[in-house]
């Protein structure tokens, strides 16, 4: 699998589906929202038992007051 960054707006919208740019509003700070899915990448990740799937963000995240990452998935029987 190819590993792709996110450097703008424009790369995030190339990476997601359903990417929404949420105007700040009461003084708040604007926000980002979207889907990624991995076979958008043409990807499927398969984790054995113990494994951990990882995010790294190489960004100053010091001023983002929440910041979650969600993960889904099913399970296979071999």
């Amino acid at each position: 699998m190819k590993l792709r960054n996110a450097k703008d707006n424009r790369g995030l919208d190339n990476l997601m589906y359903d990417l929404k740019l949420i105007a700040a509003q009461g003084g708040s700070t604007d926000a980002v929202s979207g889907r990624f899915t991995f076979s958008k990448l043409g990807a499927v990740i398969r984790l054995k038992p113990l494994e951990d799937l990882q995010y790294i963000v190489q960004d100053d995240l010091s001023a983002i007051n929440i910041f979650e990452i969600s993960t889904q998935g099913s399970g296979v029987v071999n």
